[in-house]
């Protein structure tokens, strides 16, 4: 026998290992999961793309609080009094987003603002990836859940600057998808007490935490309903302990029970009626894509009805109340997007069961968006760790920022600066020797309410606007952009001198001393 003839059936015997071993991996994983996965991959990348280049190379209010507040703690501890502005100055603060601006600030440190702009832009991609796999949990075909991803990101895009809500968006997905699993099974697994821990840091990092404690709180009082017409007295108070223990992990922060007053306090101050994205929905402008969405979720729940078909009664509750909500603000439109995804996959779920499956699985589409996004991906972060720090700081201009601090100086130590939220929050983290002498920054809530309606009325040029130019502020430094009015009558008031003026920021004096205005 030759040694070449000797050799073949070893050679066959490889191959026929190979192709056992693979039998074995498509059986415990499948060629479906594994095309799931490059799905999710694709959804992930994209997202993650998206929000970078768009969101994550610009700075505004709540960044800057962030930074600044987690400098704050790393240099004296939690604050519990305001020592940032002038409108807030003494007042009770609860900073319960307190984890969330340490990490902020630790990724600066780490990373400068291209780190900070690649993790907000991961958070956001994690929860959409994750949304997507609670669609495919669902038996949704992966084609249909990448468009929902796609309208979904289109309705919340508005909610995806870097602030400390976007550490809140995975965990409330990976709350939905626990929940979402556990429904499927007939009774209580105490693998739903992973719940606790969850919120247990959702609370230590965005008060949104409220909103996972209402999807347990709804959760369990569907089982538990279950659970009475069947009679099982021992489920039921599983789900009870499951819906305290959501509570309490709620409310456990370095702040004791004093949190417990943050949440009403919150909610009910009328400072909020001022702001854009607490404003309700409408019929127009950026409430469409939402608008849209709704019309299809409604659609889709009143069609399947017809056909006799029955979505999730946990989807669908919760899709109906997270609706209600975005149309009393725009800023919970997001959450609704996550539920319409959740709600939409379960109905389409549900016909795709009624007809056969194909073998047949398109391997190449999944393949190519997953390279393609990747590559996007790598791409956006080259871009942004490129990106100059000017260009972040695009909004709150570095020379407006300098000539405020510079005539403060000149000011004296009693000066102060009359602010919108971004140029005050701004000018804090830029020159921490200004902490307590600009007017605003972006924590709406600890500010009286007079005094707040003054700041509205400044910024919109309604009812006595001017006030506010004479209650003891010596320099005036606001954002033109979107105020483009405002800067031109500012440049106008009597008695005030422009130092600077650009299609960004202005800055005004009312010292009588003579300071050089800068060219350009």
């Amino acid at each position: 026998m030759s040694h070449a003839a000797s050799e073949s059936p070893t050679r066959n015997e490889t191959r026929a290992a190979a192709r056992a071993l693979r039998a074995r991996f498509d059986g415990a994983f499948g060629t479906a999961r594994a095309l799931d996965c490059l799905w999710v991959v694709s959804v992930f990348a994209g997202t993650f793309s998206a929000v970078l280049l768009f969101w994550g190379r610009v700075l505004l209010s709540d960044t800057y609080t962030s930074l600044t507040v987690g400098r704050l703690i790393t240099q004296s501890g939690l604050p519990h009094k305001d020592t940032l502005t002038v409108a807030g100055r003494g007042a009770t603060w609860i900073d319960q987003q307190w984890l969330a601006h340490l990490v902020v600030y630790e990724s600066w440190r780490l990373g400068g603002y291209p780190l900070v702009g690649v993790l907000s832009a991961g958070l956001i991609a994690t929860a959409f990836a994750l949304m997507f796999v609670v669609m495919l949990s669902g038996g949704t075909n992966p084609v249909f859940a990448f468009g929902i991803s796609g309208a979904c990101f289109v309705v919340a895009d508005l909610n995806f600057e870097t602030r400390p809500q976007s550490f809140a968006y995975p965990l409330f997905m990976v709350l939905i998808l626990l929940l979402a699993r556990e429904e499927r099974t007939p009774s209580f697994r105490q693998r739903l007490l992973l719940a606790w821990p969850i919120l247990l840091l959702w609370g230590n990092l965005h008060g949104s935490v409220l909103l996972g404690v209402g999807v347990c709180l709804l959760y369990c009082a569907l089982r538990s309903h279950t659970a009475v017409r069947e009679r099982r007295l021992t489920q039921i108070a599983w789900y009870s302990v499951l819906a305290i223990g959501a509570v309490v992990s709620s409310a456990i922060t370095p702040y004791g029970t004093t949190i417990i007053s943050y949440y009403p306090h919150l909610l009910g101050n009328p400072n909020l009626q001022s702001i854009a994205e607490w404003q309700p929905a409408n019929y127009a402008g950026l409430s469409i894509p939402f608008d849209l969405l709704l019309a299809v979720a409604i659609g889709s729940i009143c069609f399947a009805w017809g056909r006799g078909i029955r979505p999730s009664t946990f989807a669908l509750v919760l899709a109906v109340g997270l609706a209600v909500m975005a149309t009393q603000a725009v800023r919970y439109e997001v959450w609704f997007a996550f539920g319409a995804a959740f709600l939409l996959s379960d109905i389409r779920g549900r016909f795709d069961a009624l007809k056969p499956r194909s073998s047949h699985l398109n391997s190449t589409l999944p393949q190519m968006a997953a390279i393609i996004m990747i590559v996007v991906a790598i791409c956006a972060i080259a871009v942004v760790a490129t990106t100059p720090t000017s260009t972040f700081e695009r909004l709150t201009p570095p020379d407006a920022l300098r000539w405020t601090a510079s005539y403060d100086v000149l000011g004296g130590d009693h000066a102060s600066v009359l602010t919108d939220d971004l140029t005050g929050s701004a000018l804090t983290w830029a020159y921490p020797d200004l902490a307590g002498r600009v007017a605003f920054d972006s924590r709406t809530e600890i500010f009286p309410y007079n005094t707040f309606e003054q700041l509205a009325r400044f910024l919109t040029l309604t009812g006595d606007w001017q006030a506010s130019t004479h209650a003891n502020y010596n320099v005036i430094s606001v954002a033109c952009s979107g105020r483009t009015t405002l800067c031109q009558k500012l440049n106008q008031l009597p008695d005030w001198h422009t130092a600077y003026w650009s299609s960004a920021a202005i800055v005004l004096y009312r010292d009588p001393n003579p300071i050089t205005q800068p060219q350009g």
